[in-house]
């Protein structure tokens, strides 16, 4: 990957790692940056746009689901990683454990969101959820 693009990225990566010197490799295509299809274009588009409003309900919603996605996405990141030949696999060791933790405090953070807030209908509280879910089905099937 170009070092131009580790800010667009790899953030969270540079902070693990303390800094730039550290292996990656792409294991999801299309890229944001690339030709992608349209279709994936629209969707990562649906999903900043709903981010974007930051009603505190939904968000902590869309974000619980994400993490508890990831959680069980690891061991596979891990193999894939493995497959393309490589041996580090401390990032996908470590963010499977934490996003147990992750996912458990997302839904303390919502139980709080909820009682500060007002009820909202199903549909307008998971609708990050429905958006992120078709964009993560978007880029599998591509």
């Amino acid at each position: 990957m170009p070092e131009w693009r580790f800010k667009d990225y790899l953030g969270g990566s540079r902070w693990f790692y303390g800094g730039d010197k550290f292996q990656c490799l792409q294991l999801a295509w299309p890229d944001p940056f690339s030709d992608q299809p349209q279709a994936i274009y629209e969707n990562l588009m649906n999903v900043r746009l709903f981010i974007g409003r930051l009603a505190p309900v939904p968000t902590v919603v869309t974000m619980a689901f994400f993490e508890g996605f990831i959680q069980r996405f690891m061991p596979y990141l891990a193999e894939l990683a493995q497959r393309q030949g490589s041996s580090e696999m401390e990032y996908t060791d470590v963010h499977g454990v934490c996003d147990v933790t992750h996912t458990q405090e997302l839904f303390r953070a919502l139980e709080a969101e909820m009682a500060l807030n007002q009820p909202m209908p199903a549909k307008e509280m998971f609708e990050g959820v429905e958006l992120l879910r078709t964009l993560i089905q978007n880029i599998v099937v591509s």
